[in-house]
């Protein structure tokens, strides 16, 4: 399965991408706690899954976002 989350806002800063999925990381400086897309990572990894961020265009329109990969087996034996 693939979730593509995405917005038409100005993109993330070159410098934080290497350290994007790093807990803490934010460029909300005073309401964001760096734990999202950290924890986001954990929790798809967990389920052999994958996040990546990327930047998409469909004709003029573009979008920055995220792409979730998921497993869609049956992961009731793992427990």
């Amino acid at each position: 399965m693939l979730v593509h989350v995405a917005d038409n806002g100005v993109g993330i800063p070159e410098q934080m991408k290497s350290r994007l999925f790093s807990p803490f990381a934010t460029t909300k400086q005073e309401s964001g706690s760096g734990l999202g897309l950290w924890v986001s990572c954990s929790i798809l990894e967990k389920h052999d899954g994958t996040i990546r961020v990327g930047r998409r265009r469909f004709g003029v329109l573009r979008d920055h976002g995220f792409d979730l990969f998921a497993s869609c087996s049956n992961t009731s034996d793992k427990r």
